[in-house]
């Protein structure tokens, strides 16, 4: 997962109290039949809590703002009672704050509010937020991902939190949450939820390998690394949203035999307003010798909702590694190998000239261009290919040649353009010999 510099955290332990905070507040009447709900605040220091779980996700950078409200879903047989989706209920903290508990923080309590006159019944907390006064959200409750080493392990209780209430008490539980970061938005594990301004939007991926006579193996280990899409095309790697992510395989042992199979491997995407693109890479770890570089390519939000039907059931980005004889499905990412281990002819036409030159392309990205007349003259750039178009720099930072080239592969060779001196001209290339 991505990793954050720890430069400070807290974490908030909410009580759900059933009563005023203060002696000074007018409480209504109890109904016996009935429970009433507000929130407090209990401010602890998370990075000795942090040390003694040994959690391997770093701490979110905290916000200095002001809490001043908190927004909560709340569910009864899966049934919205408090909030939804695309309401969630907000609920005004006193506008007083104090160090109740005497441990030098303030202390938020939450106004009363109708809406949480309750009757008996087990409850689902299903979101939980604290925002400052202009809707920024401070602070979340993280919500149970099913990985080890997330930010949901951060807290002893992560959402969804069931919460037992009878009738006529006045009874709390307590609910932690962590600083929101917004760079770390896809962590959290809430679904479609608008964050500040961000929504998360989940993707998963399934592989598939075979062997030389095209039968599937038993199964296929990979890794995935993936960004936010930086808006160069010769450069495509933003900030990162996941590092080093792999597939779970598991062995089922039987009496005479066991069992190895791969699970898919699902994430979340920060999902802002507008168009979003991600660059991922997905390398096979097992079978083989060595790690080795399988896809790559560019993905929208637009493909990830097209693989959702409805808000619960979802596709996978299904690859086949191997002799599979099966295309990926959808074809959404692409496989750089077919440029490698191969020297390519490149031509380029300047107007009426002609250069030629030879092009080995290497899997760390790195590409040697060596024209034909100048066998000493090698020229080291860059490269990416993805969306089954090559983005080569022949001079990297050099500058010497002084053009860019990018075109489509299409029946094991490249065409494109490429401008030089102001005049957009063409070239191509093909394996040589």
């Amino acid at each position: 997962m991505k990793k954050t510099k720890l430069l400070s955290a807290i974490f908030l332990s909410f009580s759900l109290l059933f009563a005023s905070c203060s002696k000074e507040d007018e409480s209504p009447a109890i109904n016996k039949d009935t429970a009433y709900l507000s929130f407090h605040t209990l401010l602890n220091d998370l990075a000795q809590k942090q040390q003694n779980k040994q959690v391997n996700s770093d701490i979110p950078e905290c916000s200095d703002g002001i809490p001043a409200f908190v927004e909560i879903i709340l569910s009864l047989d899966e049934v919205y009672v408090a909030g939804s989706e695309s309401t969630p209920l907000r609920l005004d903290l006193h506008p007083n704050p104090s160090d109740m508990d005497g441990d030098g923080a303030l202390d938020y309590f939450t106004e009363e509010s109708a809406t949480l006159e309750l009757v008996p019944g087990t409850y689902t907390l299903e979101y939980f937020t604290v925002l400052d006064a202009d809707g920024n959200v401070l602070w979340i409750a993280p919500m149970d991902d099913g990985q080890p080493g997330g930010i949901d392990d951060m807290v002893e209780q992560s959402l969804p939190m069931d919460i037992n209430l009878g009738a006529g008490v006045k009874k709390y539980q307590n609910v932690e949450v962590v600083c929101f970061d917004d760079r770390n938005v896809n962590q959290y594990g809430y679904l479609f939820f608008d964050l500040n301004g961000y929504e998360v939007i989940e993707f998963c991926i399934f592989g598939n390998y075979c062997d030389e006579t095209g039968r599937h193996a038993e199964f296929i280990q990979y890794e995935v690394d993936v960004w936010k899409f930086s808006g160069d095309a010769f450069s495509p790697k933003g900030d990162v949203l996941h590092e080093n992510l792999q597939n779970s395989v598991i062995v089922t042992d039987y009496e005479d035999y066991a069992e190895t199979n791969s699970l898919p491997l699902c994430f979340t995407l920060p999902d802002g307003p507008g168009f979003d693109e991600y660059y991922i890479e997905i390398t096979q770890l097992q079978p083989g010798p060595e790690p080795v570089l399988i896809r790559s390519g560019l993905i929208s939000d637009v493909d990830v909702r097209n693989l959702f039907s409805g808000d619960e059931a979802m596709e996978y980005y299904h690859f086949r590694e191997g002799n599979c004889n099966l295309s990926d499905d959808p074809i959404l990412l692409s496989d750089h190998r077919n440029i490698l281990d191969v020297t390519w002819e490149f031509t380029f036409n300047f107007g009426d000239a002609m250069i030629a030159a030879d092009v080995d392309f290497y899997a760390d990205g790195t590409a040697s261009y060596k024209p034909y007349g100048d066998e000493a003259g090698i020229v080291w750039g860059t490269w990416s290919f993805f969306d089954n178009y090559l983005f080569y720099d022949p001079d990297g930072d050099q500058d010497i040649l002084g053009f860019l080239v990018s075109g489509k592969w299409t029946n094991n060779s490249f065409s494109g353009d490429f401008w030089h001196n102001g005049v957009k001209d063409s070239w191509s290339g093909y394996h040589k010999n």
